[in-house]
């Protein structure tokens, strides 16, 4: 195990840099910070850990029970590269995932310029937790920005995030149903999901592109009752849509 106590140590360098999206494309890597997310991702997917040496103790069961290479920090050195200005004292360097094709039979959900990166933390988490992995994101924040990973709470691991233009979509999208989900659509409870098919979600301020409802076979909207409430953000409102439409679709593949 490693000890570093000077932040111009080459791995602090790198670690700093990757708290920028620059830094992030330059190295192909991202930070997930917390006792959580390092507990919870898949050991092969983790290659450093970074631990505030003050907080050794605490993380014993983590250091004892890895292969990657852990690097034991000071205290200062640990906050030059924390996110957080109350770190909990344990990080991990992650690679980013290459981007595949997928499958025409699994439900791709649709980023259309999500913005805030909490509530692109909080859809790719919910849509993992209903069994989605797939995305497709436009103009969108960057997926690998700390507030998101956080949000994400480790399940960006598990997402097959593809990066795409506007322009692009429609071919990406072929042979699937398209569906978007806005407040001026019918009602999500009247719609019949199918297995192959595209959820578009459009962000938090603009709403759908243009694009985006020109492609849309349908446009759907999540009722509610209450007059009070005018809308729900970008992350509750994936997450109800997601939660109808896989279970349904669950119900449907099994009859």
């Amino acid at each position: 195990m490693d000890r570093i106590t000077s932040v111009k140590n080459s791995n602090i360098v790198r670690l700093k840099a990757l708290k920028t999206k620059k830094g992030r494309d330059a190295y192909d890597q991202y930070i997930a910070e917390g006792s959580v997310m390092v507990r919870d991702i898949p050991a092969l997917n983790i290659k450093e850990i970074y631990v505030r040496e003050d907080d050794a103790l605490k993380y014993k069961d983590i250091i004892e029970n890895t292969n990657a290479q852990v690097y034991m920090l000071t205290a200062n050195v640990f906050q030059s590269v924390a996110s957080q200005d109350t770190p909990s004292g344990i990080l991990t360097v992650l690679e980013r995932q290459v981007p595949a094709e997928i499958p025409k039979e699994r439900l791709v959900l649709v980023l259309d310029t999500i913005r805030d990166p909490g509530n692109m933390g909080t859809i790719i988490r919910s849509a993992v937790a209903m069994d989605v992995y797939d995305f497709i994101l436009l103009e969108c924040v960057d997926p690998y920005n700390p507030k998101t990973v956080r949000a994400s709470m480790g399940s960006l691991v598990y997402a097959n995030l593809v990066i795409a233009a506007p322009e692009d979509l429609e071919q990406l999208l072929s042979g699937r149903m398209v569906v978007a989900l806005d407040a001026s659509g019918d009602s999500l409870c009247q719609f019949k999901p199918q297995t192959s098919m595209a959820l578009i979600l459009g962000g938090e301020i603009t709403g759908l592109s243009s694009k985006s409802r020109a492609i849309a076979d349908k446009i759907v909207s999540i009722p509610m009752p209450s007059k009070k409430i005018e809308s729900l953000n970008a992350g509750v409102s994936a997450s109800i849509a997601l939660f109808y439409i896989t279970n349904h679709t669950a119900l449907v593949n099994h009859k």
